[in-house]
């Protein structure tokens, strides 16, 4: 059974009512998030956004670029700058955060009369479920731990 039939919807901005076979799912399958976690994806209305801040802690200025990139064209920092009208230096913090947590891709171009610059572009629906499924498991698997040590102490 997919523990996640609705993140293709989460994916695409749908606003849940009622998201509490989401929830089961998670927890049947993967167990549990964090409390916080848990409170901001079962409230009302959940959307792509509250499972991204549950597992990653973005920031108003990540969902910007995120989904700035949301249509998977490569785009430059200057563009990216430009469409979220911040400087080039705080957008290339924020994509340098969602590279490393895996969120965008980043790729060196080559200019012809030499030089280089970087590209930048969202994940394909697939790969970015890929990660949040991976996500989702290494959160279970720590709170896992956690409960053990807890429960050791007892």
């Amino acid at each position: 059974m997919n523990a996640f039939p609705v993140v293709a919807n989460w994916y695409r901005g749908y606003k849940f009512d009622d998201i509490s076979n989401f929830t089961k799912s998670l927890y049947i399958h993967y167990g549990y998030l964090t409390m916080l976690s848990m409170n901001q994806i079962s409230r009302k209305k959940a959307a792509c956004n509250d499972l991204l801040s549950c597992l990653y802690s973005l920031n108003e200025i990540d969902y910007k670029i995120f989904y700035s990139l949301n249509n998977r064209e490569e785009k430059t920092l200057d563009q990216l700058a430009m469409e979220v009208k911040r400087n080039r230096t705080t957008v290339y913090k924020n994509l340098q955060k969602l590279s490393s947590l895996g969120l965008v891709k980043k790729e060196m171009r080559c200019i012809e009369t030499g030089g280089q610059y970087l590209v930048f572009r969202s994940l394909d629906f697939q790969e970015l479920r890929s990660v949040l499924e991976a996500k989702v498991r290494e959160t279970k698997n720590n709170l896992d731990a956690m409960l053990r040590k807890f429960s050791e102490g007892y």
